[in-house]
């Protein structure tokens, strides 16, 4: 299995269909559903799998499996997704964690190394979050990231919050924590 990314308690890899199981339950699990319309069957849970590899295929990238390094557990989705908000092309990062893995430092560990990773090899100038307004510890995660609240988007039919930060303010943070 692909390693894509590692931090210091996570792996993140390509989904396999082996995943499946471990990924069904967090999407059948109506609390870390919330601030989607509805969990997902089974049955969506492989189409999201199916489009993620067609993802991989067609972008380089895609949502992948969280894995904990001392147990080699599924715990979750994390990864990037290219969107599009108002005409223009953006790299987002995207994080969804098993409901016991919440309040652990695991989404803000994945999402600062993904951030770090596409500012220093990937050729973005911005990368977005969007995130559901009463997503609190969401919204803690993008800001912990450095980004902050750029618009509201209507996305997916759906109200949202437009976190992001660009490759400067991101050299300039790295700059900053250089000199402490």
């Amino acid at each position: 299995m692909e390693t894509i990314l590692e931090s210091s308690r996570l792996v993140l890899r390509k989904f396999v269909q082996s995943d499946f199981d471990s990924l069904s339950r967090m999407h059948e699990d109506p609390e870390v559903m919330h601030f989607w319309p509805r969990p997902y069957t089974r049955e969506e849970t492989q189409v999201f799998l199916e489009r993620m590899w067609e993802r991989y295929e067609r972008d380089g990238y895609g949502l992948y499996a969280a894995v904990l390094q001392e147990s080699g557990e599924v715990v979750g989705r994390i990864g990037y997704l290219r969107q599009e908000v108002d005409d223009r092309p953006d790299l987002e990062i995207g994080y969804m964690l098993a409901r016991e893995q919440w309040g652990k430092g695991l989404a803000a560990e994945a999402a600062r190394a993904l951030r770090d990773h596409a500012f220093s090899l990937m050729d973005v100038d911005r990368i977005i979050s969007l995130i559901r307004p009463d997503n609190v510890r969401s919204r803690r995660v993008a800001e912990s990231n450095g980004m902050r609240v750029l618009k509201e988007v209507q996305h997916a039919s759906l109200f949202h919050l437009m976190y992001a930060i660009t490759a400067d303010e991101w050299r300039n943070r790295v700059a900053a924590s250089d000199q402490t």
